[in-house]
Parts: structure tokens; C-alpha cells; sequence
């Protein structure tokens, strides 16, 4: 269990800030964006209990930590100790969860993209065994085990970036959408606008745009079906076609 949600130390945690209205565009950190996304749509009456399916260093709960019960899982305890990190539990989110259903009022989920950069970053060397293909990169079966976990009225938040890969434009919003659409609806999307100089995607060559944005997409339990969905409307993606060298 996440150590700050023990002690007496929270006798000094402010007041949460009250989220109004929430534009559709943030700028900022990750952390910070983040921290508007979940305290909008996550309001911290009563700390609600948030599973993180890939806490790493936690950088997503450096401004809001406080206001939740977060517990912490990550596949490689090893890694995220040497980067600082402390996790609660080493667990895929891939397989099989250890909880019982309806635990969870969030669950939290940045996924990796060892595949679309450098093998030289922390997700690459973690994941790339696993996912020797975007075609492997697939969600639905663990989708099922997220939403058993999480109560009726929780949310799903998770993080996602498109990219570009040997010349196609690559969905990875939609694709996450796609593969969970048995288990959850997306009823939001929060745009982050990477700031600074250059900009966190500028190797990308042209002609083809900078990516200078990650989305952080809101879903709730429910099946998708019926719904109008933009892969309903497109050619299904090539996998062969965009796969790794």
C-alpha cells in the first residue's frame, strides 16, 4: 500500500484545489496536467483509492498525490528503484490482477512506446521482448481485468501519444480505444501541449509534423458498441507495414 496515505504528516497536506471547468487544452508538465485531469474528473472527497497500472517514478502524482490513496505497480521494481521510484506491487498490466472487483474509484495508465523511439530508454529496454510488433501492442484482454477492478462510477485515465512509423501516421489514442471498446467508452480527451524549446518531439524530419502533444483520454466502464468510432470509417491498419526494422 502506498506509504503517504499513512502517518502524520498528512495533517499538513493543503486543501485540494477545486477544478471547474477544465479546458479541453492544457499546457504544462505532465505532473501537472495530470493533476488538473484526475482532480476534475476523480474529485478527492474521502482520498479515493487509484490503482497506477505503471507508476515508474510516479511523475504523474508529484502535484496530487497527497489527495489520493494511490497504489503503486510497475513491471521492474529493480529499474524503478535505481530511478528513484517506489512501487507497491511488481505486476504486469498485462495479467491477472491481485485485487478484488470494484476496488478502485481510478486506474491510472500510461502505456509504454518503446517502439516508436530509441531502444536506449527505460520502456524499450523493459518492453521491447514483449512487444516485438505493434501488433502485439493489444489491450483488450487486459481491459476486461481493469474494469473488473474498478467501481461502476470509476474512471479509466490514460495517456497516449500518435506517432509516425516508416511513413504512416500511427493512432495510438484510437487503437487504445479500439482494442478496450468491450470494457470501457471514452467519454473525454484532455490535449497536453508539450512546452519549452525545442519541442519534445522535434526529430521527427520533415515533411511530417512535430509531435508536440500527448492526450490524456478519459474512459468509463461500458461496452463501446453502438457508438460511432473513427476505425469504423478507415482502412484497418497494415501491420506488417509499420513494423519495426
Amino acid at each position: 500500500m502506498n506509504k503517504r496515505i499513512k502517518g502524520q504528516h498528512l495533517l499538513c497536506v493543503p486543501p485540494p484545489p477545486t477544478i471547474g471547468v477544465l479546458d479541453s487544452l492544457q499546457r504544462g508538465t505532465i505532473a501537472e496536467v495530470f493533476a488538473r485531469t484526475i482532480l476534475h474528473f476523480v474529485p478527492p472527497k474521502d482520498r479515493p483509492l487509484v490503482l497506477d497500472l505503471t507508476h515508474r517514478v510516479g511523475d504523474f502524482w508529484k502535484h496530487c498525490g497527497y489527495w489520493y490513496r494511490v497504489v503503486r505497480m510497475d513491471l521492474d521494481l529493480d529499474g524503478a528503484l535505481r530511478a528513484g521510484g517506489h512501487i507497491d506491487l511488481v505486476g504486469d498490466f498485462r495479467e491477472p490482477l491481485p485485487f478484488r472487483d470494484r476496488t478502485f474509484g481510478a486506474v491510472a495508465f500510461d502505456p509504454p512506446y518503446s517502439l516508436f523511439g530509441s531502444n536506449k530508454g527505460y520502456a524499450a529496454k523493459t518492453y521491447t521482448a514483449m512487444y516485438r510488433s505493434f501488433g502485439e501492442m493489444r489491450f483488450r484482454q487486459s481491459a476486461r481485468e481493469w474494469a473488473r477492478i474498478l467501481r461502476d462510477d470509476g474512471v479509466l485515465i490514460a495517456r497516449t501519444q500518435d506517432a509516425h512509423r516508416r511513413g504512416r501516421y500511427v493512432p495510438m489514442s484510437d487503437i487504445l480505444e479500439r482494442d478496450i471498446a468491450g470494457s470501457f467508452v471514452r467519454t473525454d480527451e484532455v490535449i497536453h501541449e508539450i512546452g519549452g524549446f525545442p519541442p519534445r518531439f522535434a526529430m521527427v524530419p520533415p515533411p511530417k509534423t512535430r509531435k508536440i502533444h500527448s492526450f490524456f483520454q478519459i474512459y468509463a466502464k461500458g461496452a463501446a458498441d453502438g457508438h460511432p468510432r473513427v476505425w469504423d470509417m478507415e482502412e484497418p491498419i497494415d501491420w506488417e507495414a509499420v513494423e519495426p526494422e
